[in-house]
């Protein structure tokens, strides 16, 4: 086949989502840990990565139960945050966990608690830099969301940038 057949391209979607398949942990755990990156071994940051990845598949690609495990693995952390969090309750970059795996689900239309749902989207919220965080208007990292979630300490942030927002 040549670069571009349409024969090509599925099959390389196919080899793509067998690999980030394999990935996932095959025991009960259900979460993606990358052993390189010790800092998300943890496995939410990664999981809702790859939970991201797999809504952007063809929509032949986006029922499979692997999505859902993940989910599932996600969902622990949660309740002991109240964001995406590491089943243990550790912490691995909660804001971008939280709004991917938002996405994610709605694009997998995988099954997500509306209690759930609200509870991460105030989360998100609530980590914002606005007034409601002692932030005002004239500050670099105003509207902008916190690396970690809200920091809790009036007028403080862990980290905001671009990405993050």
């Amino acid at each position: 086949m040549r670069v571009g057949d349409i024969g090509s391209i599925e099959q390389s979607i196919e080899r793509g989502v067998r690999w980030l398949t394999q990935q996932q942990n095959a025991g009960p755990d259900g979460g993606w840990h990358p052993p390189t990156y010790g800092a998300m071994r943890g496995g939410a940051s990664a999981t809702s990565l790859a939970l991201l990845v797999a809504s952007l598949l063809p929509k032949q690609h986006r029922s499979l139960p692997q999505w859902q495990k993940g989910l599932d693995f996600l969902l622990r952390g949660v309740g002991k945050r109240k964001c995406i969090a590491c089943p243990d309750g550790t912490l691995d970059y909660p804001t971008y966990s939280t709004a991917l795996t938002l996405i994610a689900t709605r694009r997998l239309e995988l099954s997500l608690d509306d209690r759930v749902r609200r509870q991460l989207i105030e989360f998100l919220l609530s980590a914002q830099l606005t007034e409601a965080n002692e932030f005002r208007p004239s500050q670099i990292d105003y509207g902008g969301w916190d690396l970690l979630g809200g920091s809790g300490a009036a007028g403080i942030t862990s980290g905001s940038n671009i990405s993050v927002s």
